[in-house]
């Protein structure tokens, strides 16, 4: 292998071990730095549309803001069951699961988990449970790309129609890193939904994106990038230099959508040139929230364009 694809193949598979081994969920930016990454988080910019202020910026949102009322969905197809998982439900409370018991809790018990039920202890800990909240919002944002809308230019039309992305399918080589972390259940993380510009009889381009879900919940205290995120991430880069049509690349800029397990969620875009890794991150939005902007601006994105490189710079460092 030359020296140019050696170098960052070896560097990101120290990296990949150096974070599965940080004990940490949420590593400083000292830490970071060491490691030889940059994490910044990024604001909102209100005067363009509601993107993301990114610098430099290598993917474009669709431009609508108001995507989704744009193209209402379509009444005759939606069915209800199907309606209804297009918005997320309430999560139950203790006193909730407490009420709809089979058995009727005294009404002088106070609702708290230590005085649930073995059977309604299980009942509240599935609602919760935070791998499926997380998988839960990445299926939502599917939904509303897949759901037929009305006002569309063509009948049947689909937001996701839109796409200018197509799957990367990859055929699993022996020295790939595992794309899921399941144990210990507390670091778990997966990667989901790759997708990339490149293909044949298509402009190349050296930009992707993916899915991401991982158990963690971050917090007002802890909202920076976790090591959750940060392995996943480090993950699909390893995937692009050992897999077509990445591997030939020297600049990976990848598209991140994260969701998490208490029904938050971010954007990253993350940078990696051979050297370092750069990543930039929105704010947290809270799904668990009634309202479509969250679910919204994640439909934008999934839908974006890539800019900032060409084929000119498919191998320049």
């Amino acid at each position: 292998m030359p020296l140019s694809q050696a170098q960052p193949h070896s560097f990101l598979r120290s990296l990949f071990q150096q974070l599965n081994d940080l004990e940490a969920d949420f590593p400083s930016l000292e830490t970071l730095q060491t490691l030889g990454m940059q994490a910044f988080q990024v604001s909102m910019d209100t005067e363009k549309n509601g993107t993301l202020k990114l610098n430099p910026c290598f993917f474009e949102p669709r431009p609508e803001k108001g995507l989704l009322q744009m193209y209402p969905l379509e009444p005759g197809y939606v069915e209800w069951d199907q309606r209804e998982s297009m918005e997320l439900s309430p999560l139950p409370s203790v006193q909730d699961i407490m009420d709809r018991a089979v058995k009727k809790y005294p009404p002088e018990v106070a609702p708290t988990l230590e005085n649930l039920r073995k059977d309604d202890r299980f009942d509240f800990d599935m609602a919760h449970d935070p791998e499926s909240l997380a998988t839960e919002l990445d299926g939502l944002v599917d939904i509303h790309l897949d759901a037929i809308r009305l006002q569309g230019p063509y009948e049947d039309f689909r937001l996701a129609d839109l796409k200018t992305q197509r799957d990367w399918d990859l055929l699993p080589k022996e020295d790939d890193p595992p794309s899921i972390q399941d144990s210990p259940r507390s670091k778990m993380w997966e990667l989901v939904s790759y997708y990339r510009y490149s293909w044949a009889d298509h402009p190349r381009k050296p930009h992707s994106v993916l899915s991401c879900l991982s158990i963690v919940c971050p917090t007002e205290t802890y909202p920076g990038i976790s090591t959750h995120e940060l392995c996943a991430i480090v993950c699909a880069m390893l995937l692009r230099v050992n897999h077509k049509p990445f591997s030939a690349c020297h600049i990976h800029p990848v598209l991140v959508l994260s969701y998490m397990g208490n029904r938050r969620a971010r954007i990253i875009q993350a940078l990696y040139d051979g050297q370092t890794l750069v990543l930039q991150y929105s704010p947290l939005w809270n799904f668990a929230e009634a309202e479509t902007a969250s679910i919204e601006i994640f439909v934008r994105y999934r839908l974006s364009e890539p800019v900032g490189f060409n084929t000119h710079t498919l191998s320049i460092r």
